[in-house]
């Protein structure tokens, strides 16, 4: 299996059931994106996520609007940047205890699947942002600069809330 999946031809699917199998992201694709062939798939351990390779970008593409419309997280990969826990964006500042003031900035760069916010400190909220994709996660750090007061960067998961939250 070829460890370097070519960028736009590959698929990642993240958020699965513990183990899922090989077989298992088959039925998926089978069952979810009805006619589309996929050449390789790579799982990553635990089984929580896999890489869908197709043959050709329109593949891919379709699959990603049909697993969306099935409500699967999913996004491009390509680079080693782009795996499941890309996608998650760690906001800081004072107005980021609003959740709807939060998903309001988010959505200005792309769809998101979640939001998720802490009290913190005073001056200092937390919230959480999930993109379907990483381009729009990267795009919305990219841009923090317009939001002054505020610090964006990489979350390593939504897994960092619970580390942040003991601070």
């Amino acid at each position: 299996m070829n460890n370097s999946f070519a960028p736009l031809t590959s698929v990642v699917i993240d958020g699965l059931p513990l183990d899922t199998s090989i077989t298992g992201v088959r039925r998926i694709i089978r069952v979810s994106c009805p006619g589309l062939s996929l050449l390789d798939i790579k799982i990553v351990p635990a089984g929580t996520s896999a890489t869908v390779k197709f043959a050709n970008t329109e593949s891919a593409s379709k699959c990603l609007e049909y697993l969306t419309a099935a409500e699967y997280k999913c996004c491009w990969a390509g680079t080693e940047e782009e795996e499941p826990g890309k996608r998650v964006v760690h906001f800081r500042g004072p107005q980021m205890g609003n959740k709807t003031y939060v998903k309001g900035v988010a959505e200005k760069f792309g769809k998101v699947v979640s939001v998720s916010v802490s009290e913190g400190m005073k001056s200092q909220k937390l919230a959480w942002v999930e993109f379907v994709r990483h381009s729009d996660a990267a795009s919305c750090i990219e841009h923090s600069s317009k939001l002054p007061g505020c610090t964006i960067d990489w979350a390593k998961s939504l897994a960092d809330k619970a580390k942040d939250k003991q601070l």
